[in-house]
């Protein structure tokens, strides 16, 4: 007689518990398939979970969200490794930052959802609940909502979901817990009874009256999961915070903010002169400058960048991406000729050729003019690279996490852009903020300027790169390249 109180007390215990209470929340979350030794150690923390070894767990799910704080999963194990020791602000702190990388299962959602309740934040969970409602089974989600202290609502849509035609264990039982917690305790005896021993009804009865008070939150779900909740959990250790483990996009904005806190000031851009001919563009309509009032051309120096002050932090400024092409060895400045007023009165508005035909209203005719020979446009030349030995510029084209990576990076740049592929690669290690990164630099560059022309060809196929110091092979220290 007492195994079979026992086998039914089991059995009350599994039905009485959805998949938010012991399944989900308590559940081994499998690792990534890839090796590694933060899986590794992920794998021995659930081991030691299983074994009863909360202690061992923790220090070894620590261990690998320390290794790879980005990765989803491993926070998912942490946190199951933080509920088996009663810590519930550390495990709703690694619930967040699951749910922040992009783990929006139900089981994380139900699970960051019973934390805000064991804190006291029933309308954090509540809101939490709906936002995600529509990927949460109803059986469960009616549970959650009740035990988040919404119990009308959780009594409804689990009513509803037996009227509708899942009328299963799980559900009656999780219906007679939310009725429970509504204080609806007749209703509650009643649907529990349909699948426990009288007894063992009674004593779930008298288990949900000692958790159903409102203020007590943490009994509540440290009832559900089966653990015991300690006092003055410290939280999850500062290091191990999603704050403090920037994704590449944020280390590449780091390295920007150093190296403009490092940048000499630039100096003035040297521009090739400017044709006197007309420019060539499709649709636009060229007017005529008076001879006795030359509109002037300026070219503007760049803005010297000012040193920043000593802990400064400096944003990265953007700057246009122009291409100079360089002139035709045969091009000559030609002499303007002055024109007479008569001359000038007479000449006729020239409309350039449209690819695009828009319609307008029609122009006044004009007297006809004597043809005149039209003027060719300018013809640019591509320009050509050499690379040369002991060149003092280079052109960055990233910081990777790996060499392995900056090295396919190369190969796709050197692919893409010909002449990129004649300069020699250096990947160089470099520290910031802490991690180990490759910087990949194409190096052999004469002067300023042809470093300058092959960014604006990277660029103008999509890529991203800045001017730098040439650097050897051989790491030297973290410096990082001013960004032009």
């Amino acid at each position: 007689m007492a195994s079979g109180a026992k086998i039914n007390r089991a059995l009350a215990l599994k039905l009485a518990a959805s998949t938010i209470l012991v399944g989900s929340v308590l559940v081994s979350c499998s690792a990534h398939s890839g090796a590694g030794r933060p899986q590794s150690l992920s794998s021995s923390a659930q081991k030691a979970l299983a074994s009863g070894k909360s202690d061992k767990a923790l220090e070894k799910a620590e261990a690998a969200v320390a290794l790879d704080p980005r990765n989803a999963e491993l926070r998912k194990t942490l946190a199951q490794a933080y509920l088996a020791n009663g810590r519930f602000a550390s495990a709703r702190q690694s619930l967040d930052d699951a749910l922040a990388l992009g783990d929006a299962s139900a089981r994380t959602v139900i699970s960051l959802a019973l934390m805000h309740v064991a804190e006291g934040r029933t309308n954090a969970a509540q809101a939490l609940l709906q936002e995600h409602k529509d990927s949460i089974p109803a059986g469960d989600y009616g549970l959650a909502l009740a035990l988040a202290g919404d119990t009308k609502s959780g009594v409804e849509v689990l009513g509803q979901l037996i009227r509708s035609g899942e009328n299963t264990a799980k559900v009656r039982q999780n219906l007679a817990f939310a009725y429970a917690l509504d204080g609806r305790w007749r209703e509650a005896q009643i649907m529990a009874g349909q699948d426990l021993d009288p007894q063992v009804a009674q004593d779930r009865i008298a288990e949900w009256a000692r958790i159903a008070h409102p203020d007590a939150h943490a009994q509540r779900v440290a009832s559900v999961l089966g653990v015991t909740p300690v006092a003055g959990d410290p939280g999850q250790p500062v290091m191990l915070a999603l704050s403090a483990t920037p994704s590449m996009a944020q280390v590449a904005t780091e390295i920007g903010q150093q190296a403009m806190a490092s940048a000499p000031a630039a100096g003035p851009i040297e521009l090739p002169p400017v044709q006197d001919a007309p420019m060539e563009l499709a649709g636009v309509e060229s007017v005529p400058v008076p001879a006795s009032e030359p509109a002037p051309v300026y070219a503007e120096a760049a803005p010297a960048v000012a040193p920043a002050p000593s802990g400064a932090i400096v944003a990265p400024l953007l700057t246009a991406r122009e291409i100079v092409q360089p002139l035709p060895a045969s091009y000559r400045r030609k002499a303007v000729r002055k024109l007479r007023p008569e001359m000038v009165a007479k000449r006729q508005m020239i409309v350039e050729r449209e690819k695009v035909q828009v319609a307008s209203a029609p122009a006044p005719k004009a007297a006809p003019a004597p043809a005149k020979p039209a003027i060719a446009p300018a013809v640019f030349q591509k320009a050509s690279f050499s690379p040369v030995s002991g060149g003092a510029f280079a052109v960055q084209l990233g910081v990777f996490s790996s060499t392995a990576n900056a090295n396919r990076a190369w190969v796709g740049y050197s692919a893409k852009h010909k002449d990129l592929a004649a300069f020699s690669k250096v990947a160089v290690p470099v520290t910031v903020g802490g991690r180990a990164l490759h910087r990949l630099t194409a190096n052999g560059f004469a002067d300023e300027k042809s470093a300058r022309a092959m960014c604006a060809q990277v660029r103008s196929g999509g890529g991203e790169c800045i001017i730098a110091r040439a650097t050897s092979t051989k790491p030297a220290g973290t410096q990082i390249a001013a960004r032009r």
